[in-house]
């Protein structure tokens, strides 16, 4: 989907109340957008003249996320464990992506464009 036509679709579907929402069509319009999101070619603000500038579309179809989502335990092992929409997990972040996480407890979530040799510290 291009970003005219996932910006159109977005639209679409905000304005429907949360008892009209059907996952099923929520999803593919959904993991578009974090796809466009994780590889930084959509944003959810730019800078635009020295400002930044919420994309409100962007933000919609986050919402639109928390909107689909189930709730749903989220866990790696006994200790580490949240409750939270599974529409917006954990980011899957490798070692060879070079991006530095130093513990203290930040998360990132699916959808994060994170760039390279970035350092990502408590709390972020």
């Amino acid at each position: 989907m291009r970003a005219m036509q996932l910006q159109k679709k977005i639209e679409e579907l905000f304005v429907l109340e949360v008892m009209e929402l059907q996952r099923k069509d929520v999803l593919p319009v959904f993991n578009e957008l974090k796809f466009f999101l994780n590889k930084g070619e959509i944003r959810s603000a730019e800078l635009i003249n020295a400002e930044w500038k919420v994309n409100l579309w962007v933000k919609k179809g986050i919402l639109l996320g928390f909107r689909a989502g189930i709730f749903s335990e989220i866990k790696s092992d006994s200790v580490f464990r949240f409750f939270d929409k599974d529409l917006l997990s954990v980011k899957n972040i490798a070692l060879e992506d070079n991006i530095r996480i130093v513990p203290g407890g930040s998360i990132i979530r699916d959808g994060c464009f994170v760039g390279k040799n970035v350092i990502v510290m408590p709390p972020a």
